[in-house]
């Protein structure tokens, strides 16, 4: 993995309407990070105080300074110390701050590098259209990072792992074409039998096309459609928290209507959650099983999205779009 060029890019890491008053912590790239209000803007501090190393997000935050719990140091918005008690001149300590920013309802942070700032950009999976609305969430996952952005893309898992709930019986037949470009790719599915799991038989009214996007650094979506109608999509970004963890936010979109939104999301929400669960205990088996580190593994045809992902996350060589009549 690429790990350096992924660290150039802001990850959504919070709903803003999540952080309160309390300090919030968390990890990007294997480096413990606290989010905090501070002056009323957002701020983002490496997790320590400098004075003894205890986590600052354990401390208390009074809307001008981070306060650490253990011996009263503060901060301000700009991370500059201010001591209670000091005998003689207090010494002068800055924390690391990081680049944060608020965006289309989520805080958005970027590790401070010796690279100059990347220019923000919303993901474009992550901007809906005009008619919908969106329900934002964060969920932990256990896995490694490329398996698990190409478990959410490829479908050939489904009939398997998600038995019942997505695929229900007999075969299900669909068209497949392909496309890259320089900072992703989509695979566009067109469905020749509706799909008979559960959700779809209580949600699905008629979808025909499936079309899954990636996109650099770790942005990937799916829309469906009928015919050629938005009828939902999800959106996940999948941030590098630490080795084997991953913190997931996630962006469902669906359409306005007579029934209010808040009680959509809510039938649906214990269904997303249960497929969740079943891609994480997949995944837990495969990041779990490393007693075969030596043997590569074996790639075939029906492999859609790895090779792209491998191009662009692990600067291999570049993939193949891929095209025609599958069968799940």
């Amino acid at each position: 993995m690429n790990w350096h060029k992924l660290q150039q890019f802001y990850y959504p890491i919070l709903p803003i309407a999540r952080l309160g008053t309390d300090p919030f912590a968390f990890k990007l790239f294997n480096q413990s990070l606290v989010l905090v209000r501070l002056d009323n803007q957002i701020r983002c501090f490496d997790d320590y105080c400098p004075h003894r190393h205890v986590p600052l997000s354990e401390g208390h935050s009074d809307g001008k300074f981070l306060h650490c719990f253990y011996h009263g140091w503060k901060f301000d918005a700009n991370g500059k110390a201010f001591l209670p008690h000091c005998l003689g001149k207090a010494p002068d300590v800055q924390l690391e701050h990081h680049l944060c920013r608020e965006e289309d309802g989520w805080i958005w942070v970027k590790l401070r590098t010796n690279q100059s700032e990347n220019t923000f950009q919303l993901p474009e999976g992550w901007i809906f259209p005009e008619g919908f609305s969106a329900h934002d969430s964060t969920h932990q996952l256990t896995g490694d990072l490329l398996h698990s952005i190409e478990n959410f893309l490829d479908p050939t898992h489904t009939p398997y792992v998600h038995k019942t709930l997505l695929h229900n019986r007999g075969l299900q037949r669909m068209h497949i074409s392909q496309t890259h470009h320089a900072h992703g790719f989509s695979t566009n599915y067109k469905l020749l039998e509706q799909q008979n799991g559960l959700i779809n038989r209580l949600f699905d009214s008629g979808i025909d096309t499936n079309i899954a996007y990636f996109s650099l650094p770790t942005v990937a979506h799916i829309d469906y459609l009928k015919g050629e109608k938005l009828q939902y999509r999800i959106a996940l970004v999948f941030v590098p928290s630490e080795v084997g963890q991953i913190h997931l936010s996630v962006r469902v979109v669906i359409p306005k209507g007579m029934m209010p939104s808040s009680i959509k999301f809510a039938l649906l929400k214990p269904f997303v959650k249960a497929l969740l669960r079943q891609d994480q205990a997949a995944l837990l088996s495969h990041a779990k099983n490393k007693r075969f580190p030596e043997i590569p593994y074996r790639i075939c045809a029906n492999d859609l999205v790895i090779d792209h992902l491998l191009h662009l996350l692990a600067d291999m060589p570049e993939g193949k779009d891929k095209s025609g009549l599958m069968e799940l």
